[in-house]
C-alpha cells in the first residue's frame, strides 16, 4: 500500500514539473521580426530579376507558429521561408537556433494569402540549408510515414487577418533528392 501511495506521490511530482515546464516554455516564446523577399524570376531576357519588397503592416498580418525539428538533439540557426503560392514571393524569418534561442519554436507574421512554409537548417554555418517541410505524410516529424515515398506534398496554409495558427511543424527532413517537397 505504501508503494502505491509513493507512486501517486511521484507521477504528481512530475505531472507538476511539466506543467511548469511548459508554462515555461511558452513564457520564452517570442515573436520574430518577418522580412519579405522574392524568389527571382526570369524576365524576358531570361535573367532572374528581383521586385520590391514588401513590407506587412502589422495590423494586416495573421501568424503561423510551431516547433522546428532537425534530425539531432540541438536544432541549428536557420530560416524560416512562407512562400505565398499566388505570387511566389517568399518572407524569411531567421531563428537563432535552440541553444541561442533557448526554444525550438517559431511565430512568423504574414499578410494575407496562402503559404507553404519550410524551415533552412544551416548545421554547418555555412548557408548550405538542409530544408525541414511540414507535408501531408509527416507533419511532426514523428509520424512512421515520414520516410515514404507518396505524400511529400507541401501543406498550404490559409492566413488571415488577425488570425494565429498554431501546431504548424516544420520537421519532415525525411526525404530524398528524388522526392524533396517543391518549394
Amino acid at each position: 500500500m505504501k508503494w502505491l501511495i509513493g507512486i501517486i506521490v511521484v507521477v504528481m511530482v512530475l505531472a507538476g514539473i511539466g506543467y511548469v515546464g511548459l508554462k515555461q516554455l511558452d513564457k520564452d516564446r517570442q515573436p520574430l521580426s518577418v522580412t519579405p523577399t522574392t524568389i527571382p524570376q526570369p524576365d524576358a531576357s531570361g535573367s532572374p530579376s528581383i521586385t520590391d519588397s514588401l513590407s506587412p503592416s502589422e495590423a494586416e498580418t495573421g501568424t503561423i507558429s510551431g516547433g522546428l525539428c532537425y534530425p539531432s538533439e540541438v536544432v541549428p540557426p536557420g530560416v524560416i521561408e512562407a512562400k505565398r503560392v499566388t505570387d511566389n514571393v517568399v518572407f524569411t524569418e531567421e531563428y537563432a537556433g535552440s541553444q541561442q534561442q533557448g526554444n525550438n519554436l517559431y511565430v512568423i507574421a504574414l499578410e494575407p494569402g496562402t503559404y507553404i512554409l519550410r524551415y533552412g537548417a544551416d548545421a554547418g554555418g555555412t548557408g548550405d540549408y538542409m530544408y525541414g517541410y511540414h507535408t501531408k505524410n509527416c507533419g511532426t516529424g514523428t509520424e512512421t510515414t515520414c520516410g515514404q515515398e507518396e505524400g511529400m506534398e507541401n501543406v498550404e496554409v490559409e492566413v488571415e487577418t488577425n488570425i494565429s495558427y498554431e501546431d504548424f511543424s516544420l520537421c519532415n527532413f525525411y526525404y530524398t533528392e528524388s522526392n524533396e517537397p517543391v518549394f
